[in-house]
């Protein structure tokens, strides 16, 4: 089934142009589109055939009228634009003058507006720069607006507390010095001092041990003299026992009246009188008067003997003991009297620097308590120093 046609609204006006009756095509299409084609129908295909060759040749007619009209509008747009080229040069001249002339006021009026704003940036930037220079960042509107008089007094104040900052730091950097050299030369006298403090004690541990040698061999010496004299204190005893008829077997001594044996660490235990009376016993029953008369008289002289011996003895171990702790004391103070001398000298170098004077009063206040607690601790030091 055809289709249903367009309904399209045509301008007549451009239409006449292309002497087509606009009717008698529409009628022409209607009627195609109602034709159709039979299969193997001859008379059905020429009709076909022929209603398509009207088609295209209406087409093509229209398409050569429009290149046609076309051809003679470009003709007309041509001489057209050939006389308005002519008359616009004749109004050329004119329009060249006058808009140079406008031009030319409004690049002149342009470039001192260009000016004023060169010079308004320059006077900015110096200004937001010579600001800088002291450290002082203010917003760029704030700058702008700024009268002269305004922007010299900021500046001024600006120059003011950067000086002020600048001797403030010169001062921090100068006292930081100062204590840096203190404290290098305060390092260099402490390595010093512990050098020569080392130097002393290695000559002192050397002296020590040369004392303790000698202490050794002194007490060595007292030793074997200890045991010598209990050698002969035993002896003595042991000749006092055999000479009342104690016989000796291996560690045990053992006589004919006395019925029981006694070893011989025992003996050598008692104290000088419980073996003084154990004698006396055992001679009171061995013996008569005159035997224990005599035998009496030679222990009491050997006891005296042994008495003056052990007394002797402590002399030699008082005189030892008595050397060693005045040797001992005498050193300490030899020892001391360099460490002393050299703290005096530490607490007289505290004050012998002088110290650094300030315009502001908070830190010359604070120097000037400073210095004397240093008087003080001075002071101090050496009081302590002598009472060592």
């Amino acid at each position: 089934m055809p289709e249903q046609q367009q309904v399209v609204k045509i301008d007549t006006k451009i239409t006449k142009a292309f002497k087509i009756d606009i009717l008698k095509v529409q009628h022409m299409v209607r009627k195609y589109q109602e034709l159709t084609l039979i299969p193997e129908d001859e008379s059905s295909y020429k009709i076909c055939r022929t209603a398509l060759t009207s088609c295209i040749r209406t087409r093509t007619g229209i398409e050569k009228r429009r290149l046609a009209l076309n051809a003679e509008d470009q003709k007309k747009i041509k001489g057209r634009k050939t006389a308005a080229d002519q008359l616009t040069a004749i109004i050329e001249p004119a329009e060249t003058h006058l808009t140079d002339l406008v031009k030319g006021e409004a690049g002149r009026k342009e470039a001192i507006e260009e000016e004023e704003k060169r010079r308004e940036h320059e006077k900015i930037s110096a200004r937001v720069m010579a600001l800088g220079k002291y450290r002082v960042i203010l917003p760029v509107i704030d700058v702008s607006t700024m009268t002269d008089t305004e922007f010299d007094t900021a500046l001024a104040e600006a120059k003011t507390d950067w000086d002020a900052e600048e001797k403030r730091q010169a001062d921090a950097e100068a006292l930081r010095k100062s204590e840096e050299e203190r404290l290098e030369k305060q390092r260099q006298a402490q390595e010093a001092e512990a050098a020569r403090l080392a130097g002393i004690q290695a000559a002192q541990e050397a002296d020590q041990a040369a004392r303790d040698k000698k202490q050794k061999e002194e007490t060595d010496k007292l030793e074997a003299e200890k045991k010598e004299l209990a050698a002969q204190k035993w002896n003595l005893r042991l000749q006092i026992l055999t000479n009342i008829g104690f016989k000796q077997d291996g560690e045990l001594l053992e006589h004919p009246v006395v019925p029981s044996q006694t070893h011989e660490s025992h003996l050598i235990a008692l104290p000088d009188d419980h073996f003084s009376s154990y004698v006396e016993n055992v001679i009171s029953d061995i013996a008569t008067q005159e035997e224990v008369d005599k035998i009496a008289a030679e222990a009491k002289e050997k006891a005296d003997k042994k008495a003056a011996e052990e007394a002797r003895i402590q002399v030699i171990e008082d005189a030892i003991i008595n050397e060693k702790a005045e040797a001992e004391e005498a050193a300490r103070l030899k020892t001391l009297k360099p460490i002393k001398d050299r703290i005096c000298d530490y607490a007289d170098d505290i004050l012998k620097e002088t110290p650094p004077k300030f315009e502001d009063k908070d830190a010359q206040d604070l120097m000037n308590w400073a210095w004397e607690e240093l008087a003080l601790l001075s002071d101090t030091i050496k009081e302590k120093a002598e009472a060592l």
